[in-house]
């Protein structure tokens, strides 16, 4: 007997089905086979896809359908879109049911107008920006003793607290908003209840530089010449030196 391991070669027989008996109609039915499952294989693809190209075919529809509609849109004619200003969104609303709601209305309007801090508005930058609301936006035109006029004003009517003016002194919105001798002395003012009565005649928007906030300021800087003691009339080289004593 031979001792370790022994080498053992296999041959791979190759099998001829053609040469066994029957063996020609067992391929035959063989590739019959195959030639369903290929056929099964076609037809479950093509009920798979059928969703897909009906689910495709609603998309470019309602694509096309939105492209139609946009088309005709341009052919209407569109409304005006012209946004009204910060002023004149106070003076086109609806007009309020007494004189007092309307200047609370307008304080309201301005304050939100100005590009406001949350802890408020500095004072030089209060009295820079009354300036503007009422259409007087040059240097030129805030002359040191106009100033010195409404910074006064405003500190008889409380909104401001202090006679002179502070390195970080603000105006928070209560001061000046919810001032109820502030909303009084605009609302006595004789050019505010001309403006009132007009426009509940009219009932149509006034001019921009009509508010009733405007119309008070303007009625306190009035007046052609400086009062005695004061400042000339030029220009202050900032909003502040009017403001000095």
């Amino acid at each position: 007997p031979m001792e370790g391991p022994v080498p053992v070669r296999l041959q791979r027989l190759s099998l001829d089905v053609s040469n066994l008996p029957g063996g020609a109609e067992h391929r035959s039915s063989l590739r019959g086979a195959q030639a369903r499952s290929d056929s099964g294989s076609g037809r479950r693809s093509r009920e798979l896809q059928r969703p897909f190209r009906l689910r495709e075919e609603v998309r470019l529809g309602k694509e096309e359908m939105q492209s139609m509609q946009m088309l005709r849109s341009k052919d209407l004619p569109h409304p005006s879109r012209d946004e009204p200003g910060p002023i004149r969104a106070l003076t086109s609303v609806q007009l309020p049911l007494n004189l007092e709601d309307y200047v609370h209305h307008d304080l309201d309007t301005f304050w939100r107008w100005c590009p406001t801090p949350v802890d408020g508005l500095h004072r030089c930058g209060l009295l820079v920006k009354l300036f503007d609301y009422c259409g007087l936006t040059k240097k030129d035109n805030k002359v040191s003793f106009k100033v010195k006029r409404l910074d006064g004003e405003l500190r008889t009517l409380g909104v401001l607290l202090t006679d002179h003016m502070e390195a970080h002194q603000r105006v928070p919105y209560e001061a000046f908003v919810q001032s109820r001798r502030l909303r009084e002395a605009v609302v006595k003012c004789s050019g505010v209840r001309l403006l009132w009565d007009q426009k509940r005649r009219a009932g149509k928007a006034c001019a921009d530089t009509r508010a009733p906030l405007a119309v008070w300021v303007l009625s306190v800087i009035s007046g052609e010449a400086a009062p005695p003691g004061s400042l000339d009339g030029r220009a202050p080289a900032s909003p502040a030196e009017g403001m000095k004593t």
